[in-house]
């Protein structure tokens, strides 16, 4: 069991942080920063990314089921289901960080309920022999930026003390390949300046590991300087991934326009927001 110093919450918050005042709500999942909200970097990421148009996208799909005479064929009914699947795989995500994070915590208390839960003991139980793990789950700020996020886990190399910010996946298809197999085409393009990439897992966690890297990195008191990130697929599908259920994917190289984008959205809060 790793033993861990709880301390006050705030004054903890104060410490890991750029700055005092840094708040998270777990509830919401929101940042703030002396009361100002600040900018997440998934939300970040989603300007990315297309608008899914629910309504004429859920007609014609019902329109598309009642020719074939299978399938939902009532929009309306449609668009109830897409929210409920994605309830779903936004909780089954959470359950699987959760146990994991659990896991590293007390491997011995906590016990796998789920095929999902015992991925994550393979994972866990791989990542701890290979690395040693310094935090898991901490939300931070950056006052510089005016963005928060919250780093799945960050790992120490045990041999050549490199440290590595990895990001957990529950998505159902990690690669434009996996994605093509699977739907017989491939999937839409991000936005620009991303019109490289496609809107998959492994695309826009690229993305958001990279962000994260620029924005733990250029903090003033850090202890650590991250070196590299790492994407983490799980999926309990055999053809995927075989018995272990995880791959591990790099990200792609794209790290100097993350940087450079984040600097541009810097320099946008400190002018037009008046934060000089």
């Amino acid at each position: 069991m790793n033993e861990i110093s709880f301390i006050n919450k705030d004054e903890a918050r104060d410490r890991i942080n750029d700055t005092k005042g840094f708040r998270f709500d777990e509830k919401s999942h929101t940042y703030t920063l002396d009361g100002v909200r600040l900018k997440s970097v998934s939300a970040w990421i989603s300007s990315f990314t297309k608008p899914f148009e629910s309504y004429p996208i859920s007609r014609n799909a019902a329109r598309a089921n009642a020719k074939r005479g299978s399938g939902i064929q009532n929009d309306v009914t449609l668009r109830r289901y897409w929210e409920l699947k994605a309830r779903h795989a936004r909780e089954l995500g959470s359950s699987f960080h959760d146990f994991c994070y659990m896991y590293w915590l007390d491997p011995f208390a906590t016990k796998p309920k789920s095929n999902y839960d015992e991925i994550g003991v393979r994972l866990m139980e791989s990542l701890m022999e290979t690395y040693e793990i310094l935090e898991m789950e901490q939300p931070r700020g950056s006052k510089q930026y005016m963005m928060g996020y919250t780093m799945d886990i960050v790992m120490r190399n045990r041999k050549d003390g490199r440290i590595l910010v990895g990001d957990f996946k529950t998505n159902a298809l990690a690669t434009s390949e996996q994605y093509k197999d699977e739907k017989n085409r491939l999937p839409s393009k991000l936005l620009s300046p991303f019109d490289e990439l496609r809107d998959v897992c492994i695309d826009k966690a690229s993305i958001q590991l990279l962000a994260y890297k620029t924005l733990f990195n250029s903090q003033n008191n850090r202890t650590f300087t991250i070196d590299s990130c790492v994407v983490i697929h799980i999926h309990p599908d055999r053809k995927y991934y075989g018995d272990k259920g995880y791959a591990a994917y790099p990200v792609h190289d794209i790290e100097p326009l993350i940087i450079d984008l984040l600097e541009k959205e810097k320099d946008y809060k400190l002018t037009v927001l008046g934060m000089i």
